[in-house]
């Protein structure tokens, strides 16, 4: 028996209301034929009503196809261990070879953390891709209590060995003086990829000096949506 292969093939194996006899199944009775059939038709129509409406299948493919896609969603606490300085790995993620094939292809993301604030230990985090920190706060204190990082960022594509990345967002405040969160914001072209293959997206922090202590900043959540280009 051949099985449709598309919507419009779905009355092609069902006999019509009579016709039995002219089947290679000979005399058989269909008693659901003239249902089947029907219902098929139905299908059909609204098939190709469809298609006229939103165009063919081709192009509601391509339409699909540029639809956004969600990639990561990390809600896991990950907190710094060292005190010394050292950088501990909070949120990570594995960008897909490939992922980024076409100039305009973008990442788009927010990175949530928070820190224990301390009159004397610094605390300092960066945004990493492909290797490279894009966004680096430096060494500071924080001495306004405890706050939290909300860092919203784009990763670009423009060309096979180029991204560019903006970030903005809000960071704890340096002393008591700035109770609010300032405003942090950045731009940075990194060059010397090779987007065929993986590339590792990734936030990193260090507490250091006199106070410092295991637990210091927590990242909270990442997510990462890609954005086909137009």
């Amino acid at each position: 028996m051949t099985y449709p292969t598309s919507m419009t093939e779905l009355t092609d194996s069902v006999p019509s209301s009579g016709a039995a006899a002219t089947t290679t199944l000979g005399n058989a009775t269909y008693q659901h034929a003239t249902w089947h059939r029907s219902a098929a038709a139905e299908v059909e129509a609204i098939s190709a009503d469809l298609i006229t409406a939103r165009g063919s299948y081709a192009s509601m493919a391509a339409r699909v196809a540029k639809l956004p896609v969600s990639l990561f969603n990390l809600y896991a606490d990950i907190a710094t261990t060292h005190t010394d300085g050292t950088f501990d790995d909070l949120q990570s993620v594995t960008i897909a070879a490939g992922q980024l094939s076409a100039n305009g292809d973008r990442l788009a993301g927010r990175w949530v953390a928070q820190l224990v604030g301390h009159a004397t230990a610094t605390r300092q985090v960066k945004m990493m891709f492909g290797g490279t920190a894009v966004h680096d706060t430096t060494a500071y204190v924080s001495a306004a209590g405890n706050g939290c990082y909300i860092w919203d960022f784009e990763v670009i594509r423009v060309s096979s060995s180029v991204v560019r990345i903006s970030i903005n967002g809000g960071n704890p405040a340096y002393t008591a003086l700035s109770n609010l969160p300032f405003s942090g914001g950045g731009y940075s072209q990194v060059t010397g990829l090779t987007l065929a293959n993986t590339q590792v997206l990734k936030f990193v922090a260090a507490a250091t000096g006199t106070g410092a202590a295991s637990g210091d900043i927590t990242g909270r959540s990442l997510n990462v949506t890609y954005f086909p280009a137009p």
